[in-house]
């Protein structure tokens, strides 16, 4: 059962919005490499939390509203490698491709989906989830 539409009241619950933002760079910290992390700016700032709940970098790892946040990216380089993400903004995963880059991609699972209905992946198959606003 898929669950209710967002609450339109809020731009941050509109796919639109989410498109638009990846699009004109709104969301850019970093204006050369077009990254945004939200809560924290760096998978060092990161790190130590998540590998003390997941040490086993061979972890299937599910990352909800991936975007263009360079935290993942980091990730990726630290040793995590089996990683699903996906955005429900097609733009938000067009970021993603750029800036992991041709060669992680040839490992990371990157997709277009909604977190409301998650046909797409089969029950229990992640070790654990990295979730950074995409409920909010």
């Amino acid at each position: 059962q898929q669950l209710a539409e967002p609450d339109e009241s809020s731009s941050f619950g509109r796919k639109e919005f989410w498109d638009e933002a990846y699009r004109t760079g709104d969301l850019n910290e970093a204006k050369d490499e077009g990254t945004f992390s939200w809560y924290c700016g760096s998978w060092e700032d990161l790190e130590p939390f998540f590998a003390e709940l997941v040490p086993d970098r061979d972890a299937n790892i599910l990352i909800p509203g991936v975007g263009n946040d360079a935290a993942i990216r980091g990730m990726f380089d630290a040793g995590y490698e089996h990683l699903s993400a996906y955005d429900y903004a097609p733009e938000g995963v067009e970021c993603a491709r750029k800036m992991f880059g041709d060669n992680r991609l040839e490992k990371i699972d990157l997709r277009v989906a909604d977190a409301r209905d998650l046909v797409e992946y089969n029950d229990s198959s992640f070790d654990a989830v990295l979730e950074k606003g995409t409920l909010d």
